[in-house]
């Protein structure tokens, strides 16, 4: 399977998000079979939809969602933990992304 979704990553056309500042973000990823907290070059709502879709078009088990994630746009994960704030929220039992209020 590892081989499979680096053959299809080399073959894709990554979206680049380092026009930005320079700046982080952190985006939760909630889902039936994860919920996990990444970190990665800050990027607008638009732009995190476009990459969550291509990231998904990729992905082959839910559960792999966010290593393919993190593979494909140099995001990583940190520990997760709920006092933590996060730039975006990205469901992936509803496709939904947004940003959580505080």
């Amino acid at each position: 399977m590892q081989c499979m979704i680096q053959k299809s990553i080399e073959n894709f056309e990554l979206y680049d998000c380092s026009a930005n500042s320079g700046d982080y973000m952190i985006i939760e990823i909630d889902g039936y079979f994860q919920q996990v907290l990444l970190t990665g070059k800050k990027c607008s709502k638009q732009q995190l939809e476009q990459m969550y879709l291509k990231a998904k078009e990729l992905n082959f088990e839910q559960r792999d969602f966010s290593d393919v994630f993190c593979k494909i746009y140099n995001f990583e994960q940190i520990p997760y933990s709920e006092a933590i704030k996060v730039d975006f929220v990205i469901d992936t039992d509803t496709d939904r992304i947004y940003s959580p209020t505080y």
